[in-house]
Order: structure tokens, then C-alpha cells, then sequence
């Protein structure tokens, strides 16, 4: 399949971000690199990160539609077929952030603030996008229609902008109900309007010209969110200092628990949804000296369907990256991306590893 067919395809399943930007703010955060994590028996309490708190809340660098996915490299923009784990093609454009519009064209913002649309054709247009600044950790999120989007940057807050006749017009701001700092990372756009951003035990719903909407989650702080079925969203939970149950809830007039499913003694570093509102994740679990990954998926409805481990050999080549590696569900499969060790994938029917 070649890039034409591949952005005509592309819809509103994801957006996605790029490796970390170039300029950065200093952060300990656990990041895509080489983690240094002592054996379970030699660990001996207090606030080593590395050990209890090691997970994947960066911004993803995947966006999927079927079984394409996107990569955003710190070069290019990576088409994957995931079936065959097989490269299909490529735009070499070094972009902070973009995202998916609803009718498949890519949405890329450089530091330059030029915003490239790339249609079918793969020929980047760039329009300057008014009243904005080089902030580091800038996001992009699909508005409520193909011409819509939000641009979200280190002020905290949200520009509603429209894109028409080849300008980019400003709609409004939005101002964050509260400092995200972090958690902007794991904004989430709900395809309507309305975007979602985890708060201490709570999460934030906001849109224009309505006031913002906050839901007390149960006992517990959200780390991950991602899309659900209709109405629903995933997010992860916190409990003391690990993250380790995956929670199924609908935002009504109060956020209803639909599912909570505990990993525990394991611990989740990433997970994503799929078109129809699956979840897969990726679980670090301690067995004896030694640390060990599965992957775990869910149904629409938080149904376990398999959970499988990482084999030892992936394990062995990627190490304790895997506690920073992303995770998405196309189709067909669940593929880990691992960045510097590349990609592997499962077939989501049965959690048997692709060759």
C-alpha cells in the first residue's frame, strides 16, 4: 500500500506524537531509554522510581487505522503495516507533535509554528498558526470536526483553532481548569469537542463555552487515559506507588465504573485502545530475581481475552526498555514498539506471537 492509499485510509481511531522533541525541559520521568532497574530481591523500599514507579506516560509515538500504523520518529513519519511488522513508506519531516484529522490528513506542528497539513499527496502545506510561540511540550488533539483541532502548550492551555481555504483561524482558548504540568501528555480527545486530562484523583473534562466538568475517581489517581467504546474511556490507576489496575468507566453526570481489572503484584507501563474500544497493555511482573513482561488485552467490554508473556528472547534483546516501550492495538495484533529495538506483534485473536 502506498502513502496515498495509507492517508485515506487514516481516520480519527488516533492521534499520535513524535519522539521527544529536540528541546525538552529537564524531566525524571521515565523516558525511551535504557532503564537501570535492580533485580526484585535486591530492592529494599524508598523512592527508587526505577524499581516501583518505572511506566510509559509519554505521549505515543503510534497512531493506528486497521492494521497501518504510524510511527513518528525524531525524522520522519513511519508507515507500518502491521500485519507483517513490514515498512510501506515514509515522509521525511522532523515535527514535534501531529495528529490525525477526521478525515485522514496529518496535522503537524514544528517549533517554527508552522503547521504542515499533509494530504493525499504528501505534499506538506505549511500555514502559520497565529498567536503562537515555540513552548516546549506542545500537543495536538483532533477537534470536533475535520476542520477542527486544539493545540495545547506549556501555558496550559487549549487553542481551539479552524482550518479553512488555507488559514488557520483562531477560535478561542481554552484554560485549563487546573496545572496539568506532566499530565498533558496523556490528553485525550474524545472526538466530540470535548478533551480529558487526569488530575490528582480526579479527571478534567473541558470544552468550549462550557464550564469544566470534574469526576472524583474512586481511591485511586489516573496515570494512563485511553479511548473506549462509545461514551467510555480506559484510564490506569494508581495505588500507592505502582500503577496496576486498568479501569473501564462511562462520563455521564457522574463517571460510572463499568470494569476495574487488577494486575497486581504486577505493575502497567503503557497501554492503548483500539478502533472498537479494546484495550492492550504492557505489565511488568516480579517472579523470583528476575523481572518479567506480559502483555495483557481486554475487550470493549474489559473482558480478558489473552494474557501472554513476552518471550524470553525479546526480553533479553530489549531489557528494562520494555518498562518504557509503547504498546498499540490495531485489527489484527497488539505491537510493541520498542523504538531503538524496533517493533513486535501478536495476533490479537489468539496472543500468538507474529515471526
Amino acid at each position: 500500500m502506498n502513502r496515498r492509499q495509507f492517508l485515506w485510509l487514516a481516520g480519527v481511531a488516533a492521534c499520535g506524537g513524535s519522539a521527544p522533541p529536540v528541546r525538552r525541559r529537564p524531566s525524571t520521568r521515565p523516558r525511551s531509554h535504557r532503564v537501570d532497574v535492580p533485580p526484585p530481591n535486591a530492592w529494599s523500599g524508598g523512592d527508587d522510581w526505577s524499581y516501583a514507579r518505572a511506566t510509559q506516560t509519554a505521549h505515543s509515538p503510534l497512531a493506528v487505522r486497521g492494521d497501518l500504523l504510524v510511527i513518528a520518529t525524531a525524522d520522519e513519519l513511519r508507515f507500518v503495516d502491521a500485519r507483517t511488522l513490514a515498512r510501506t513508506d515514509g515522509i521525511s519531516i522532523r515535527h514535534a507533535r501531529y495528529c490525525l484529522l477526521q478525515d485522514g490528513t496529518i496535522a503537524a506542528l514544528g517549533d517554527d509554528c508552522a503547521l504542515d497539513l499533509i494530504d493525499a499527496q504528501l505534499v506538506p502545506r505549511p500555514l502559520l498558526v497565529p498567536a503562537c510561540d515555540a513552548t516546549v511540550g506542545r500537543r495536538l488533539v483532533a477537534g470536533a470536526s475535520a476542520a477542527e483541532l486544539y493545540i495545547a502548550d506549556g501555558d496550559f492551555r487549549l487553542d481551539r483553532v479552524r482550518i479553512a481555504n488555507g488559514v488557520v483561524a483562531r477560535l478561542g482558548t481554552i484554560d485549563l481548569a487546573t496545572k496539568v504540568g506532566d499530565a498533558i501528555e496523556q490528553l485525550l480527545g474524545l472526538g466530540d469537542g470535548r478533551v480529558v486530562f487526569p488530575t490528582g484523583r480526579s479527571l478534567v473534562v473541558q470544552q468550549p463555552d462550557k464550564p469544566a466538568i470534574t469526576y472524583a475517581t474512586p481511591a485511586h489517581a489516573p496515570g494512563h487515559l485511553a479511548a473506549g467504546p462509545v461514551g467510555a474511556i480506559w484510564y490506569s490507576s494508581w495505588s500507592h506507588d505502582r500503577v496496576e489496575q486498568l479501569v473501564l468507566a462511562r462520563l455521564g453526570t457522574q463517571l460510572e465504573i463499568v470494569k476495574a481489572v487488577d494486575v497486581a503484584p504486577g505493575r502497567i507501563t503503557h497501554m492503548a485502545s483500539g478502533e472498537t474500544g479494546a484495550l492492550a497493555a504492557v505489565i511488568t511482573v516480579a517472579r523470583g530475581d528476575a523481572w518479567h513482561w506480559e502483555l495483557l488485552l481486554l475487550d470493549e467490554t474489559g473482558a480478558q481475552r489473552w494474557r501472554v508473556p513476552v518471550p524470553d528472547d525479546i526480553a533479553a534483546k530489549v531489557g528494562y526498555d520494555l518498562d518504557v516501550a509503547f504498546v498499540a492495538l490495531t485489527a489484527h495484533r497488539v505491537v510493541l514498539y520498542a523504538e531503538r529495538f524496533g517493533l513486535f506483534a501478536w495476533d490479537a485473536a489468539t496472543g500468538a506471537r507474529i515471526p
